[in-house]
């Protein structure tokens, strides 16, 4: 986890540099480890092939001067696709009046997955609309939230 966030400090800088924002890093993986940047744009437009393979070049170049990573590894750079995860606080108040699905770490009303229309999103805690038959709200910390993430819209 230290690794994650020294790669975190290091690499949003230089996607801030280029108009994009660094969503996620995760490295998963034993022999050869995967190294997965997940970058979105800050204008809030698709992010292109183009957006990944100069990001994918430039953090490359980085990687390989600071060696950050023990032996060789693949680095992934990708957009966060029409499922995105929802991790930061402005990840949640960008996307108020999307479906979202959540996971919580604690039971909360005798189960942990919901999916509902996301209302309101301030600093310490959600209000989500839920998908059921009562159609009620339910307010949720971020610190209960384990993962999140939008339902695609087709």
């Amino acid at each position: 986890m230290i690794l994650v966030t020294r790669l975190e400090k290091l690499l949003a800088p230089v996607l801030a540099h280029r108009e994009l924002d660094l969503v996620r890093v995760q490295l998963s993986g034993q022999h050869r480890p995967t190294l997965q940047i997940m970058i979105d744009r800050l204008d809030e437009t698709a992010v292109t092939i183009e957006d990944c393979t100069g990001a994918s070049r430039e953090i490359s170049a980085l990687l390989d001067v600071e060696d950050l990573i023990e032996g060789s590894y693949k680095l992934e750079v990708t957009s966060p696709g029409l499922d995105r995860p929802l991790i930061k606080i402005r990840d949640f108040q960008r996307f108020i009046g999307h479906e979202i699905k959540f996971q919580t770490c604690e039971m909360k009303e005798g189960r942990k997955k919901f999916t509902g229309i996301l209302e309101k999103a301030d600093e310490k805690s959600i209000q989500v609309r839920l998908n059921d038959k009562e159609a009620q709200s339910i307010e949720v910390t971020y610190s209960d939230i384990q993962q999140a993430k939008l339902v695609p819209q087709f």
